[in-house]
């Protein structure tokens, strides 16, 4: 209910800006975990609901933009996808931290900010309502 509140349009553009947001909070919460546990905790129990926000803009996108016979698809090419994903950022954030030590959570999180900024301006604003 507080996604339609504040977006009445899903565009891929907004999954980046919400995706911007999550990593941002992600490397906050990385810097705050060297300081405070509570502000850590804290930070990341704001990241849990801008990564749903991430993913309601997600879904609605699939929903929206594929044709009807194809939503199914596309659904389960996204969510393997997603799933491959965080299984390889897991095992190579786990070798990194081997080698270089508690910093990996800061530079992986910083690439978490990075990643849809870089994406963000190649543009495409296509969106459903």
């Amino acid at each position: 209910m507080l996604y339609t509140r504040f977006n009445r349009q899903t565009t891929a553009r907004l999954v980046l800006r919400y995706w911007v947001l999550y990593g941002a909070l992600f490397f906050a919460a990385a810097i705050a975990l060297q300081f405070d546990s509570w502000v850590f905790l804290v930070i990341l129990f704001v990241v849990g609901f801008v990564g749903a926000f991430v993913d309601i803009a997600i879904v609605t996108n699939i929903q929206c933009l594929s044709d009807d016979r194809q939503v199914g698809r596309n659904f389960s090419l996204y969510y393997f996808t997603a799933v491959i994903g965080d299984a390889t950022s897991g095992l190579i954030a786990s070798l990194v931290f081997v080698l270089a030590g508690p910093a990996t959570f800061i530079w992986m999180t910083l690439m978490m900010v990075i990643a849809p900024l870089r994406w963000n301006m190649k543009g495409g604003s296509e969106g459903c309502q």
